[in-house]
């Protein structure tokens, strides 16, 4: 049961990431040669957010990634300072 629901989420996932893709390349690569007057302008915004949006996102997922990596490292157990006896390190 466990291997349908996975595939059947991963099936998912490629579907709804090819519709995107497809989307974003023809709003960002096909739509600025169709005339303006065309009705299909209409299901595509502004040309602005074809940079604006990645560019949010990828600042928001920077920033997430970033939070992470400073909470983990907050949380880790602090290491010892001081050298072990023998390793010919000078500990001050």
């Amino acid at each position: 049961m466990g291997v349908l629901t996975d595939r059947t989420v991963g099936v998912t996932v490629i579907l709804v990431s090819t519709l995107i893709f497809l989307y974003y390349t023809m709003w960002v690569i096909i739509m600025p040669f169709v005339d303006a007057d065309q009705t299909i302008h209409a299901f595509f915004p502004d040309r602005y957010w074809a940079v604006a949006l990645p560019a949010g996102l990828i600042v928001l997922g920077v920033s997430v990634v970033l939070a992470f990596l400073g909470v983990m490292s907050l949380k880790a157990p602090a290491r010892a300072t001081t050298a072990a006896p023998g390793t010919g390190i000078k500990d001050d």
